[in-house]
């Protein structure tokens, strides 16, 4: 699976946002991947989210394979648009 964003926010995401996708990516068994540019995070590798603080204005590329892929997807996709968990 695959989805694409643009950080539309003035300060691009913040250290609070990163934990937060860490620790989403960290309940799912598949793999989830966030691509900035040329730079890919293993969304489960806390230093390796750290690389994308610096996403103003840039877009993202996030995958996710595995067998609850579609289900991670969406969580990470929710809280990088701040969408409440099963809103």
């Amino acid at each position: 699976m695959e989805w694409k964003t643009t950080i539309q926010t003035q300060s691009g995401l913040c250290l609070e946002q990163l934990s937060g996708l860490w620790k989403t990516a960290s309940k799912f068994k598949s793999r989830i991947h966030i691509r900035k540019g040329k730079v890919s995070a293993d969304a489960k590798s806390f230093i390796e989210v750290l690389a994308l603080i610096d996403a103003k204005g840039r877009k993202l590329e996030v995958t996710a394979r595995g067998v609850d892929a579609q289900k991670g997807m969406e969580a990470i996709r929710d809280l990088i648009l701040g969408v409440a968990p099963g809103g």
